[in-house]
């Protein structure tokens, strides 16, 4: 049987219309019957993906072991709109940085700063998490008080001062602030936008034509 052959066979073999096998007793005619690793562990990785708490989800993803860390991802994307808090959904996760990343991204705190702070937990996608964050709250029009709470926090400063210099110059509503790191990476940013005032036209947040 090829390769190609064997990983159908076992994609046709997991059937989760009935809901996964209970982690403490493992089928052995299930997943782990399939001769190719590979293919038993994409079983494991559906089975833990449709999962119906964290607890149960934890011991399939684990079955999973090359899969493990898509199981879980998947796991926690696809629970983002339940009841289950952000707080439940990163522990979840734990050192799966992109499993954070898609829980973080999929439910934002409200709070930018919150937001940026809770960035840490996506490790390598920290950077990617805290420019979303700023993209969201560019985009909302934030007043002058807001741009002075979030620049003078001095959180992220070289990316925080970048997208403040943007709100600064293109919806021209407050300033750099006071934070030293910040404001410098803010006054940076503004000479770049002075000489090339075409960032302007394509800004997220800009008020349309005759809107203050």
């Amino acid at each position: 049987m090829t390769l190609l052959a064997a990983l159908l066979a076992g994609l046709l073999a997991c059937d989760t219309s009935t809901g996964p096998t209970a982690p403490s007793a493992p089928t052995a005619t299930g997943c782990d019957a399939h001769a190719d690793p590979a293919v038993a562990d994409y079983c494991w990785m559906r089975e833990g993906a449709a999962a119906a708490d964290a607890d149960e989800a934890a011991a399939l993803c684990e079955r999973a072991r090359s899969y493990a860390r898509d199981c879980q991802s998947q796991w926690a994307a696809a629970r983002l709109t339940s009841d289950l808090s952000t707080a439940a959904l990163l522990a979840f996760c734990g050192d799966n940085p992109d499993c954070a990343f898609q829980v973080l991204d999929g439910r934002p705190d409200a709070d930018v700063l919150g937001q940026i702070a809770a960035c840490e937990a996506a490790g390598p996608y920290a950077d990617d998490c805290v420019v979303h964050a700023l993209s969201r709250w560019r985009q909302a029009r934030p007043d002058a008080a807001e741009v002075a709470r979030v620049a003078d926090a001095g959180l992220a400063p070289l990316e925080v001062g970048r997208v403040v210099a943007a709100v600064v110059a293109c919806q021209e509503v407050g300033d750099c602030g006071d934070h030293p790191q910040l404001s410098a990476a803010c006054a940076s940013a503004l000479a770049e936008i002075a000489r090339t005032p075409s960032i302007c036209a394509t800004d997220p947040g800009r008020a349309p034509p005759g809107r203050p």
